[in-house]
């Protein structure tokens, strides 16, 4: 049997495959051929199988004390989460307290000097 390689542009790899029939289909006016996938070209030009159903995958080997680990991570992050949230929520309060002052503050001062310019006012308009 013929073996063939295809590129396939959007993916940028090699596919190998094994002819199995060639014929003329002369409806369409040109040549048609069964094909067998066989594999992908690696970057060092091997032939690498795909297998019945695509490449093989490693299994992972997770033991129990290891997920046991990752819970125990897990609940320390989502428990430093929950005290960073907390003080977050002070330091916002903290602030609002403190813009509330402020603008108090300044609304006083403003009050003030509207005051002193109305009594500078009257008196330019007594002299």
């Amino acid at each position: 049997m013929k073996i063939v390689h295809s590129y396939n542009r959007k993916n940028g790899v090699t596919y190998v495959y094994e002819v199995l029939e060639s014929h003329y289909n002369p409806g369409k006016k040109r040549s048609e051929s069964k094909r067998r996938l066989i594999g992908k070209l690696d970057e060092n030009g091997n032939v690498v199988s795909t297998g019945k159903r695509g490449p093989q995958r490693q299994q992972n080997d997770v033991s129990r004390d290891s997920i046991d680990t990752l819970k125990e991570t897990l609940r320390q992050v989502e428990s430093s989460k929950k005290e960073q949230d907390r003080q977050t929520q002070k330091l916002r309060s903290r602030l609002s307290d403190y813009l509330v002052q402020e603008q108090k503050q300044w609304n006083m001062i403003n009050d003030l000097a509207t005051r002193k310019v109305k009594e500078l006012s009257a008196l330019l308009s007594e002299i």
